[in-house]
């Protein structure tokens, strides 16, 4: 198991409202993504756009996580 965490830097919760409302489709919890030119790239769930590992944990001295924040 991976030691780091996705973190997302636009919150889920607000990525929700652009995923697709139709629960009829295999996977309805998707955000459909356009090129700057407006032509259309793909889809992907909302766990996997806006995310980076560790982007806000704070690591220790030797590089370990710190977790405290977070478990508080």
């Amino acid at each position: 198991m991976s030691s780091h965490k996705k973190q997302h830097w636009i919150p889920d919760t607000y990525l929700n409202a652009w995923c697709d409302p139709d629960p009829e489709r295999q996977n309805p919890r998707r955000v459909h993504r356009y090129n700057t030119n407006g032509s259309y790239r793909d889809y992907r769930p909302p766990s996997r756009i806006f995310t980076m590992d560790d982007l806000y944990t704070v690591l220790d001295p030797d590089g370990g996580r710190d977790l405290k924040t977070e478990h508080a």
